[in-house]
């Protein structure tokens, strides 16, 4: 009952969140706002109104001018960065300095990292909003470079979209650690044969009325671990407690703990874990978020759907969103669940219902988990292929790949397209002489031959058997 209650509470309170947001537009005030190259900024309701000024020093460099001399007490100012088009912003990299240079505390919701507020005092201001430093990545290719041809036109090599060439990867996620994922979902999911991520809460304790007590996810400890031992799926970082971070310290606890239990779950795959801050939670850091996500190597989830019953007529829409993915754009579809069954934020016949649409197009998706296809989307990003010679029937093909190995490790796919003479048995082979597994298949009426890589530097030779 206490889960089913929670369930209802976290649906309740996305409605009331939208209610407060339209409330806020719709009721009389003295905010004080600004707009410049996309970028808003706004005082929350007051009493009196606040001057400010905008001015931009160079690109991703705002300088904030705000006069809070009219103000009783000190106030907020409320920033929204563009996070597309020509003006974007890399949010998790922004921080907030004062006219003395010194980090200043930002408030942040736990999705839409772009909307944050900082402090007004009680009198002239200067703020600079800035991207922080960060350390190199991996370097990025354009998509040319990941489709060559030999000088006669024989062969024609390509890194595949998704992997095996598929048309778009799909990954179902459940958030939560909800009794429902070990009791209902992960049996449905393993009667498909589907990979899901699972987002944790892996925090033993939460605190209920002043008391501390045994969190959903420890009182389900021994069967989130047979889960994990399975090795079907994957698990995400959903922070320790779903409660957010009054502070630096605590935030890099609820991030660091969470990373740390999924890390001991899974001792033998890369640390790179998908994160997310979790709906309803309120942040409060000096750091820029890619502090965080460098420290516990983690990627941000962004540009899910969410599937809650109360959102309405969500397997139509799924259906929508799986097609639009399937027919072009990233081919990258997102979806999100809470608790499924009766009562719950899902029911289980919905759920069904969306699986039964992915099994008729099953054939066309990778299916799969979100940091599997994080990691094969950078890391196609990051590679190259080079022809480096070519006969009438063997070829030798170099794949340049500048991504770290250590967190990146999904194979990749690579297509090459066959000369009409060749035969249907063919062998491929690394540089340090192994034979590679492969596929000989027809694309759009070709024969093409198709096998995974390591998303390292290497070289493979293809011939005709």
């Amino acid at each position: 009952m206490m889960d089913a209650n929670h369930s209802r509470l976290a649906i309740s309170c996305t409605l009331l969140r939208c209610w407060f947001a339209v409330a806020a537009l719709l009721a009389p005030d003295c905010c004080s706002g600004e707009e410049l190259a996309g970028i808003r900024v706004r005082t929350e309701p007051t009493a009196s109104p606040v001057s400010i000024s905008l001015k931009l020093l160079a690109r991703h460099r705002l300088q904030i001018n705000a006069d809070g001399r009219s103000l009783e007490s000190p106030a907020r100012l409320q920033i929204e960065l563009p996070i597309s088009g020509a003006d974007s912003w890399p949010v998790f990299d922004v921080e907030v300095r004062d006219a003395g240079g010194q980090p200043v505390e930002r408030r942040h919701p736990g999705v839409g990292w772009e909307r944050f507020s900082i402090e007004l005092p009680t009198r002239m201001c200067r703020f600079v909003v800035q991207v922080a430093p960060t350390k190199p990545r991996e370097k990025r290719f354009p998509e040319q470079d990941r489709k060559v041809t030999d000088a006669e036109q024989r062969y024609q090599a390509t890194v595949a979209r998704w992997q095996g060439d598929r048309d778009a990867a799909l990954c179902l996620r459940f958030d939560d650690a909800h009794p429902s994922h070990l009791a209902t979902v992960m049996p449905m999911l393993e009667r498909y044969g589907y990979r899901a991520t699972f987002m944790i809460n892996p925090g033993l304790e939460s605190t209920a009325r002043g008391s501390k007590v045994a969190s959903a996810y420890a009182r389900h400890l021994d069967r989130w671990e047979a889960a994990a031992r399975g090795g079907r799926h994957e698990f995400g970082n959903h922070t320790s407690h779903h409660r957010g971070a009054a502070s630096d310290e605590e935030m890099d606890r609820e991030i660091g703990e969470a990373a740390r239990a999924i890390w001991r779950l899974f001792p033998d795959r890369s640390k790179l874990l998908s994160l997310n801050l979790g709906g309803g939670t309120w942040w409060r850091t000096r750091r820029p978020l890619r502090y965080y996500l460098e420290r516990y190597p983690s990627f941000v989830v962004t540009g899910s759907l969410g599937m809650d019953d109360a959102y309405g007529d969500r397997v139509a829409v799924f259906r929508r969103h799986l097609q639009r993915n399937l027919e072009g754009g990233l081919g990258w579809c997102k979806a999100h669940f809470h608790s499924v069954g009766d009562d719950l934020a899902t029911s289980e016949a919905n759920l069904r219902a969306v699986l039964e649409i992915v099994r008729a197009q099953e054939d066309r998706l990778w299916i799969t988990g979100l940091a599997d296809a994080y990691k094969y989307l950078v890391e196609r990003q990051s590679c190259r292929l080079e022809m480096v010679d070519a006969t009438d029937h063997e070829m030798s093909l170099r794949v340049t790949c500048t991504t770290d190995p250590r967190l990146f490790d999904q194979p990749l796919t690579i297509r090459v397209s066959l000369p009409v003479d060749w035969r249907q048995a063919v062998r491929v082979v690394d540089r340090a002489g192994r034979e590679r597994e492969s596929t000989v298949t027809r694309r759009d009426g070709q024969a093409v031959v198709l096998f995974d890589v390591r998303p390292v530097t290497d070289t493979y030779r293809i011939s005709s058997k």
